[in-house]
């Protein structure tokens, strides 16, 4: 009888360490997630431009003397790499939703929101861009922000999704 009174005693002392969340389910205003949007036409733009500086580098692949460095969800950084101890950054090859490269022979191949796209970088110093095959890859549809809470719904006739950014969002529709 004695250690039933001390089990009723110990949870009613452990109830109060769970509490329940009496959030509102919508709320007027909250900290949340809102899209980025860019449309079709920006994705597909691939551009050869001047040599920027390496933020978040990925794969690296060799071609000779040069290195390929491919930089997710921007492009492919060309650098020449004749003098290990001083390589230069040559140029950048701008691909809007790249997220992979592969090189075979004289070409490179790179996805870019579901194309396989294809280059010839037989010359590094002026790669040409040779193919483009519309939704040859599977894409990750998930459009979900990066953490779990409200935000913005989407809204497909603004775009496609390409990032989130943290805003304070009124009356909000949307949560996961």
């Amino acid at each position: 009888m004695k250690n039933n009174y001390l089990y009723v005693l110990l949870l009613f002392l452990l109830s109060g360490c769970f509490g329940v969340d009496n959030v509102d389910e919508y709320p007027d205003e909250v900290d949340g997630f809102k899209p980025v949007y860019v449309s079709k036409e920006q994705i597909n733009t691939i551009s050869t431009l001047e040599a920027r500086v390496l933020q978040k580098p990925g794969k690296i692949y060799t071609y000779g003397r040069y290195l390929f460095v491919g930089e997710a969800g921007r492009g492919v950084h060309i650098i020449d790499n004749i003098d290990p101890k001083q390589p230069k950054n040559i140029s950048f090859i701008e691909i809007p939703q790249n997220n992979d490269i592969a090189i075979k022979g004289n070409m490179m191949y790179a996805d870019n929101h579901g194309d396989l796209i294809v280059f010839d970088i037989s010359n590094p110093t002026d790669v040409k861009l040779t193919n483009r095959i519309a939704n040859a890859l599977p894409q990750n549809n998930s459009q979900l922000p990066p953490e779990q809470g409200f935000f913005e719904c989407i809204d497909a006739s603004k775009g496609i999704v390409v990032g989130w950014e943290r805003v304070r969002i009124k009356s909000p529709k949307c949560r996961y």
